[in-house]
């Protein structure tokens, strides 16, 4: 090797030791292997996103209808409301909500129907149908199929403090709904606004909230026919 060559040769090395050192490629940026899976496998659901499903309503006595204007509840598995549509014309209606397990419910009057659906995140879930049906009975007359009547309706309530001088919004305070005996039917925390909604049956309950150690019962009667009005707890 001449003299000239070896400066060439050593004058490559030097360039390239940045590279050596720094742990880059000098045929681009390196190929990295696939992420590993999930522990629990491909079936875990995925909480990051949202995912949707279509409800259908329908009517069926002796032919089948799209039922228009049905009360629709998408709830929690706690039974707290996430979402209230009414069907369109077509009997139908879209949710969309955080990925999780939730209870379609739709009542018709006073009949009522409920159906589990798995909403994953970003993809579409199976089509829901609820349908209500009139039966003749063997004696000429009619009756409701599947469930007994049950009436069910959205009770809300807010909890506000007094400051000296202005009235605030009070969040993160739990809400108990509980029957006449005390017995614990339902709880949840108010939200950045202070308030909370319940979806609960026809009769009596008392509705207790506690703010700084100082507690507030009041009575609450549910009907089929009114929905009461917003109930304010002012502390």
């Amino acid at each position: 090797m001449t003299m000239k060559q070896s400066i060439l040769w050593l004058a490559g090395i030097l360039l390239l030791l940045p590279v050596i050192v720094s742990g880059q490629s000098v045929t681009g940026a390196p190929v990295l292997a696939d992420p590993p899976a999930l522990a629990g496998g491909p079936d875990i659901l995925d909480y990051s996103g949202y995912g949707y499903v279509n409800v259908l309503v329908l009517f069926t006595e002796y032919d089948t209808n799209p039922l228009e204007g049905a009360d629709v509840y998408l709830l929690k598995e706690d039974g707290l409301i996430e979402d209230y549509k009414l069907t369109d014309a077509s009997g139908q209606l879209e949710f969309a909500a955080p990925a999780g397990i939730y209870y379609l419910g739709a009542y018709y009057g006073t009949d009522y129907r409920e159906q589990m659906v798995v909403l994953e995140a970003n993809k579409v879930a199976d089509g829901i149908n609820l349908i209500f049906s009139y039966n003749p009975g063997t004696f000429g007359s009619m009756f409701r199929s599947k469930l007994d009547p049950v009436c069910f309706g959205p009770f809300s309530l807010q909890v506000l403090k007094l400051y000296s001088g202005y009235v605030a919004l009070v969040p993160d305070v739990e809400v108990q709904i509980l029957l006449p005996d005390n017995t614990l039917v339902k709880a949840a925390m108010s939200n950045y606004l202070g308030e909370v909604t319940f979806l609960l049956g026809e009769g009596f309950y008392k509705v207790r909230v506690t703010v700084d150690d100082i507690e507030q019962t009041r009575l609450l009667y549910m009907s089929c026919t009114t929905p009461p009005k917003l109930m304010q707890f002012l502390f």
